[in-house]
């Protein structure tokens, strides 16, 4: 992959919006964000803060309140456990940047990878976008890496012995006279970029089939090595010609040890997954855009191409429910979150379930003006359920933070 580096100059501002919200279930909402669009995407800890990354739109006024220009940036957060806002950055100078995934590396540095635009109109493509900064929000470095096509970052793993994994999407290898490891050519496929300590890309990989393969989560697997989890709609299967789950098995060297795709004859949209001493436990969402979609889990063994330990599908109050995030509880039991409601009005949602899979309790469901929705969870160190998401308050879509004991 060709690399484009560029390092640009820190751009901080106040956030001119930032208070609580009554969810009405008795837990703590905080706002954050200030006209049109804001969003949470990633949430991590450390000593104590709640880190937070995702879209923030930044706002330029004149004359008192009018709206004069607004800008798409990448936004880090950092927030005591109570959600008061200790700092933030926007770091880059395109007009379209976004993070889907942030870290808190054994140094205290916080690092943040996603996508940015560039070009416009029928030219304009995607780069992956990493950013690291110090427990300050300091900017230590900034990586814009692509070329040809679109490429977007969706998680982060720290390679043993120094370095990163970024796992994400690519569409630059859909040409039939393209080539590349373990590729075939498809529309989109799996993409790992390698960097080093400081950014530097160091090298790449494509993993797919003939269609669409989607990477929604990576981790560091069983025994050393990576496995990747996603979305493909390309199976020579019968009977699985729909979008199913994905697992690809990889090796220290990013060499394929062993890939299964997973599913039955509805659709199967990955969201999540995590990384047992004895298997994998998978989430995903049944059901297309325009269904009644219910939440998917899986548990498998260590031999994923394997019948599931067990597999459950869960109806929420009959509402259409999307899963984006899990979490492991105490145990063994699972925190999932994401959203219930309809196609155009939705709410946040968060369920739990035990290690078999059932559902323990009352799922926690808080809603407010247009769409409210988690797209990532973790349990703190606490013990409180701390979730990230996006939120309606006043007539704008703003980035929310709940934290909950459940």
């Amino acid at each position: 992959m060709k690399r484009v580096s560029v390092i640009l100059a820190l751009a901080a501002f106040s956030i001119l919006s930032s208070c609580e919200k009554e969810t009405g279930n008795g837990a703590l909402l905080k706002i954050f964000g200030d006209a049109y669009e804001d969003r949470a995407h990633s949430v991590a800890e450390s000593e104590g803060d709640i880190i937070i990354a995702g879209l923030r739109t930044v706002i330029t006024r004149r004359d008192g309140n009018f709206i004069e220009s607004s800008e798409r940036k990448l936004g880090i957060i950092r927030a005591t456990a109570g959600g008061s806002r200790k700092w933030e950055v926007t770091p880059g100078s395109a007009s379209n940047d976004i993070a889907n995934k942030v870290i808190v590396l054994p140094s205290g540095d916080i690092m943040a990878a996603g996508y940015t635009t560039t070009g416009s109109g029928t030219s304009a493509n995607t780069d992956i976008y990493i950013v690291r900064t110090d427990a300050n929000g300091t900017l230590l470095w900034e990586s814009v890496i692509g070329g040809v096509g679109n490429q977007s970052a969706a998680d982060i793993a720290i390679k043993p012995g120094g370095g990163f994994m970024i796992a994400g999407v690519t569409d630059a290898y859909r040409a039939e006279s393209g080539s590349f490891t373990e590729n075939i050519a498809g529309m989109k496929d799996f993409f790992l970029l390698e960097i080093s300590e400081s950014g530097d890309s160091i090298a790449s990989y494509a993993f797919g089939y003939g269609g669409n393969d989607i990477c929604v989560a990576m981790k560091r697997d069983l025994g050393g090595g990576y496995i990747m989890y996603g979305t493909t709609d390309n199976s020579s299967e019968p009977g699985l010609e729909k979008n199913n789950l994905l697992l690809i098995r990889l090796n220290e060297d990013a060499s394929n040890r062993g890939s299964a795709i997973i599913g039955d004859q509805a659709d199967e949209y990955a969201a999540d997954f995590e990384v047992l001493p004895n298997g994998y436990f998978l989430a995903y969402t049944l059901g297309a855009d325009n269904e009644t979609n219910q939440i998917g889990i899986r548990r498998m063994s260590t031999n994923i191409q394997a019948a599931p330990v067990y597999k459950k599908s869960i109806s929420v109050n009959g509402l259409s429910s999307k899963v984006n995030a899990i979490a492991a509880a105490p145990g063994g039991d699972w925190y999932l979150g994401g959203r219930a409601g309809t196609p155009t009005s939705s709410d946040i949602l968060i369920l739990k379930v035990d290690p078999d899979g059932e559902p323990i309790g009352t799922p926690f469901i808080s809603g407010g003006n247009g769409s409210q929705e988690i797209f990532d969870l973790r349990l703190s160190v606490t013990g409180d359920l701390i979730a990230v998401g996006k939120t309606g308050y006043e007539n704008n879509t703003m980035m929310c933070l709940l934290k909950l004991k459940y």
